[in-house]
């Protein structure tokens, strides 16, 4: 699962690769704790993934509007934030 903006607002992620990298089960529970992020039901199938949305205290914390203010990826690039090769290994 990739990271995803949905119309209500709300960014999906998993314990998945999100850009080649694994999210820690520490870094999830961290952000959980300070109600970053929340819970919705998983699929009712055998095996799906744990899925998990940002909150509005995320939007506040940062000082956002809504998840299009956001950087995407080459603006996190252009900033020196991220490396196209910290991405790709």
């Amino acid at each position: 699962m990739s990271l995803s903006r949905s119309a209500t607002g709300l960014q999906k992620f998993a314990t998945l690769p999100i850009f080649g990298k694994e999210i820690s089960r520490d870094l999830i529970g961290r952000l959980h704790a300070r109600d970053l992020i929340t819970t919705r039901p998983r699929s009712p199938r055998r095996g799906a993934p744990y899925t998990f949305v940002t909150t509005e205290q995320f939007l506040a914390a940062f000082d956002l509007q809504s998840l299009r203010d956001l950087p995407d990826r080459e603006q996190l690039e252009d900033a020196g934030v991220v490396s196209e090769r910290h991405l790709s290994s």
